[in-house]
């Protein structure tokens, strides 16, 4: 489930402007906003279990049966998740764990770099993950001084809430259906390449 609400997170971001009005979009910093909370998604599913459990959305993408049990399950599921997020207050623990990755110089959204196959031009996938996910200014985020702080928890925890108060499960399926059709082309070509090697060692 981690996964799909990264997924869910990218989606919403991508919408910014619809969810929020552009005079708090001029006044806060969205960006490194929506950075955290991907980072500490990412710690609340090592921390909770419930963000491990198998996610079975892939078997309704394709449904428009909304009153299929296994509909409902999968969006009492996910709004559940969503409240645990909602009531999270991790911003300082988030902003020092990733303090911590990029001073080991390890990547610290590497669990989710998969969210670069959103890009639609394959040459550019790398830079787009950059900029969307990995260009934190860290000597700035970290070096700020704490009114500065103050201010950018303010606005993280803005940034939290109305993604926990806008974000839908059903506005997600497209764009969950779309890397689910990638995976399966990326997975078909890999078939077929070793099908098409072990042919060629015979």
């Amino acid at each position: 489930w981690e996964g799909f609400i990264h997924v869910a997170l990218h989606h919403w971001s991508q919408n910014l402007k619809e969810h929020i009005s552009s005079d708090l979009m001029t006044r806060t910093p969205y960006t490194a906003c929506i950075r955290l909370l991907h980072f500490m998604i990412m710690l609340l599913g090592d921390a909770d279990p419930m963000f491990r459990k198998a996610c079975f959305v892939n078997s309704i993408c394709f449904s428009r049966d909304t009153n299929h049990g296994l509909y409902k399950s999968q969006v009492a599921i996910f709004r559940d998740l969503i409240d645990k997020i909602n009531k999270s207050s991790k911003f300082m623990e988030t902003l020092q764990s990733m303090e911590r990755s990029i001073q080991k110089e390890e990547d610290p959204f590497r669990r989710i770099r998969w969210l670069e196959s959103f890009n639609p031009k394959e040459e550019e996938a790398d830079e787009r993950y950059k900029y969307y996910v990995c260009d934190v200014d860290a000597e700035h985020l970290f070096g700020l001084h704490p009114e500065e702080k103050e201010t950018l928890e303010a606005a993280f925890l803005t940034v939290k809430s109305e993604f926990c108060k806008q974000v839908l499960l059903e506005d997600v399926l497209p764009m969950y259906r779309l890397l689910l059709e990638k995976y399966r082309i990326v997975r078909k070509q890999y078939l077929n390449g070793m099908l098409s090697l072990h042919h060629d060692l015979d």
